[in-house]
């Protein structure tokens, strides 16, 4: 049973009897609008009832204690741990709900709407993949709490992902002189650099590098990428040319734990790395709209692999690709590949060569003229066999027949 007073400043109050308790709870409404208020005490009631009975409250019950949103996140991503999942995809997933609820300023799972998220993707400067990531991740927490019983509905639901059709950011590889011009101008992040041109190291990959990781054996030298670093999931020993190994052999501390990073300092972010790039004086962005960003030094590494006297399959393992198409099609810039090299390497199959004119046939030999025949040369020339030494009339022998030269208006009729 409810009823609703007004207290003497006018605004409404409910008293309510459970029905596991004779006595009544009374719970003040804060309102002087008596529909707001009818409103607040249902759920408030709704939630009490809940919580009797053990259950989750849903989010966003008036009265109620609303949970911060990075609480519900942390909830989440222990439930999700707890199924199996591995840490780096934990953390992965951990940043991008973050991320949006910093930009978009979301403290509560109510502040969560549809055009904020819009707008912010519309602004993240990044591939369709990486923003349909976004939205699955936020889709699967939202869908998570609704499953809990703990908010009526995903308040995402509206949200469609980016066509996959839509590349947003192409890339090419560094040529050579680019790559030089660049380290030339003392960039602080050179070690970075050369792991991703030199090895094909993703920036992910880069940054968790640790010197334990770190093996320089003459003749044998490689990185470990451990299981939790690496795309895939799955640790790899990625081999490493004589250049880097004696690069990371200067850059190595004396006294160094197996623990300490590669990179206290990390990689710098895209726009930081861009402005190095105009620094140099070299073109970031071409009129084709192909960028020289960091990713795009993995493309190059993928590059040199396919102009080197690699197979396939040796450039796919180099690459770590789970798919050839992505070494020799994705990571490959066929721009740098030497084409009109190859071309000028062919083979020479003709005999002699070849010449321009037009063929003339002479006997059995084929030859060529330098001017095109007229009309009249080239009926000279099938009428020659049959033309007598004087060239006044033609002789026929095939059939017997003959043509004799004109007499008078009429030629005269051979008689049989």
């Amino acid at each position: 049973m409810r009823v609703f007073r007004r207290n003497e400043r006018g605004a409404y109050y409910v008293e309510w009897r459970p029905a596991w308790s004779l006595k009544p709870r009374r719970k003040a409404l804060s309102t002087r609008d008596k529909q707001v208020a009818q409103k607040r005490a249902s759920e408030w009631v709704r939630g009490e009832e809940l919580k009797r009975e053990g259950l989750p409250v849903p989010v966003g019950l008036w009265g109620h204690e609303v949970e911060k949103l990075v609480d519900l996140i942390e909830q989440y991503l222990t439930v999700r741990r707890g199924k199996g999942t591995g840490e780096k995809q934990l953390k992965d997933v951990r940043q991008r709900l973050l991320k949006v609820s910093l930009a978009c300023s979301w403290e509560t799972v109510q502040n969560v709407q549809p055009m904020a998220f819009e707008k912010w993707r519309a602004a993240y400067d990044s591939s369709a993949k990486t923003r349909n990531e976004y939205l699955a991740d936020w889709r699967a927490f939202l869908g998570w709490l609704v499953r809990q019983g703990r908010l009526d509905r995903d308040p995402l639901s509206p949200v469609e992902p980016i066509s996959r059709v839509q590349k947003t950011r192409k890339r090419r590889a560094w040529t050579e002189e680019e790559v030089n011009t660049f380290l030339a101008h003392g960039w602080p992040y050179r070690v970075g650099f050369c792991l991703a041109l030199l090895a094909g190291l993703r920036r992910k990959e880069i940054e968790a590098l640790q010197w334990g990781d770190v093996h320089l054996e003459e003749g044998s030298a490689f990185l470990r990428l451990r299981e939790s670093t690496t795309k895939n999931g799955k640790e790899s020993m990625q081999l490493i040319p004589e250049e880097l190994r004696t690069l990371l052999l200067d850059h190595r501390p004396v006294a160094c734990r197996e623990d300490d990073p590669v990179l206290p300092e990390g990689l710098p972010r895209t726009d930081t790395f861009r402005r190095h790039v105009e620094k140099a004086g070299l073109v970031y962005q071409n009129a084709q709209g192909e960028r020289i960003d960091f990713h795009a030094l993995r493309l190059t590494y993928g590059t040199l692999l396919q102009r080197s006297d690699l197979s396939v399959r040796q450039a796919q393992e180099l690459m770590r690709h789970s798919d050839a198409r992505l070494t020799t099609a994705t990571y490959t810039d066929v721009n740098q590949l030497g084409l009109t090299a190859a071309v000028a390497r062919l083979p020479s199959i003709l005999r002699g060569g070849i010449r321009v004119g037009t063929p003339v046939a002479t006997g059995d030999n084929l030859t060529f003229s330098d001017t095109k025949p007229t009309i009249v040369d080239r009926m000279k020339t099938v009428l020659k066999e049959y033309l007598s030494p004087d060239g006044t009339h033609c002789v026929v022998t095939r059939h017997e027949h003959k043509m004799v030269g004109a007499i008078g208006l009429e030629p005269t009729t051979p008689t049989v």
